[in-house]
Parts: structure tokens; sequence; C-alpha cells
């Protein structure tokens, strides 16, 4: 009996998955709870069921059916989490599941026609350093921002993984029976924005936003990418047609996953 039990202690041990610790880009500033890091299992040969489970790719929540299951700290919830926290958690486990050779197609800015487009390996090991984040929210996870043009005081806040997927739906639902083009941009800001020098109503927000001018929008939605926790996810390319160098943000896109 007790060589019984020391077999499949061994056993157990041979075939168990381990874990590693995957820090977070928000570094904790950005969760009620001060979350910088999560429990990540390696990723198994029978995690590839979920990534080319095609009811998960035609809805596109394979990756986050992937993170579920990933992600042993019980107190995560994958759609509470930033984008920018995602993209870490994802890039580790394509890392170490496939390897750091990624291959994506690219397009060199500076030139046209056929010496445009090329194919390139990108390293994803030199994707793994965190974008340097200079302010913070407050204690409501707040910013607070001074419109260039028109002077008035926002504060907005950053919006989840799963209000980001939200909203894209809801915004191409919406413009699929108008027969109209998304409005994404100016409905993610109708949703990011809390006050507008205090007041808070979402329809007066939603009217502010609808006529404000192009100036204080891009202003806005420059800082917001300025204080959203990320990967530093651009790379410098050498177009193999004319030896010119660039630099490009690499998607993580459909393809992430499959290499071959």
């Amino acid at each position: 009996m007790e060589n019984l039990n020391i077999n499949n202690t061994q056993q157990k041990s041979e075939f168990s998955v381990n874990t590693d610790i995957v820090k977070l880009p928000s570094q904790g500033y950005f969760y009620k709870d001060g979350t910088s890091e999560v429990v990540v299992e390696y990723m198994t040969a029978t995690d590839e069921d979920i990534l080319t489970n095609v009811g998960y790719m035609k809805n596109g929540i394979q990756f986050d059916k992937l993170l579920e299951k990933k992600i042993k700290d019980k107190n995560v919830k994958v759609n509470e989490l930033l984008s920018g926290d995602k993209n870490a958690i994802l890039m580790h486990l394509r890392i170490t599941g496939y390897g750091a050779d990624y291959e994506v197609t690219v397009t060199d800015p500076n030139e046209y026609g056929d010496n445009a487009n090329f194919k390139a390996v990108v390293d994803l090991e030199k994707l793994t350093e965190f974008k340097e984040v200079k302010e913070l929210p407050d204690a409501d996870l707040l910013f607070s921002f001074l419109l260039p043009l028109s002077k008035k005081n926002i504060k907005f806040r950053l919006l989840n993984s799963g209000e980001e997927s939200n909203l894209e739906k809801r915004v191409l639902d919406y413009s699929k029976k108008l027969n109209t083009l998304p409005g994404l941009r100016t409905e993610r800001l109708k949703e990011q924005i809390m006050s507008i020098e205090g007041e808070n109503s979402k329809t007066y927000i939603s009217n502010f936003v609808s006529v404000m001018s192009p100036k204080d929008a891009s202003a806005l939605r420059k800082y917001i990418n300025e204080v959203t926790p990320n990967l530093v996810l651009d790379y410098e390319f050498v177009n193999p047609n004319t030896g010119g160098r660039f630099r490009d943000i690499v998607p993580i896109s459909g393809d992430f996953f499959y290499p071959n």
C-alpha cells in the first residue's frame, strides 16, 4: 500500500502543470484590491481545443476562455482586467507555449507598391517591457484632464476589457441596424467620461461629446493613451526590399497563438 501511494504521488508530480507569476503593467494602481500580479498555469496541448473552438472563435472569445482556464487566482475575473494586463498574460502564455518567434505581415509606411509589404519574424521577448505610466488615477480610479480649447475640466476612467468588448459589440450592432459606419471612438469617450465641470449626467456627457471640438477630442484621446498601462508593443522592422528601418505596433491578433 505504501509503494502504491508513492507511485501515485510520483505520477501526480510528473503530470502536474507548472505555474508562474506574471506581473501586470497596471502594477496594482488600477484595481480596488491592488492586484499587481497573477498566478498563471503554463499552456498544454489540450488548451489548443479552446483556441480552435469554432463557437469561441466566431464570437471572438477564445483568448478570454483561455485566460479563464490559465489564471489561477480565484479573485481575478478576466473581463475586469484592463486590456494591457490581458496582453501581458497572453504574451507570457504565447512565449512559454510556442516560443518567441511570431511571423507578421508588415507594411512599410515609407514605401509604395511591391517594396512596401513584406513578412517579418518578431522576437516577442522584446515586447515584455511595461510602458511607462507617468500619471496615476485618484482613489476613485479616475483621472482629471483640462480640455485645451473649451477649458472644461473633466474626469474620466479607463474601461476594462469586458466593457471594451461590450461597447464594440453594441456599437457594431447599432451601426448594422442603421446601415451606418460604427462610431466607436466617440462612444468610447461617452463611456469613459464620468463628469464635466462636476456635471455627471450621462445625457449631458453624451451631448457634450457629440459636439466636442476635434482638438479637445484628439487631446483627450492622446492623454488617455498616455495613462493606459500596457506592454511596449512597438517594434523596429527592417524592410528586406530596401533596407529601410521603421517602427510599428505589433498586433496581438487572431493568429497570435497559431504560429504554424
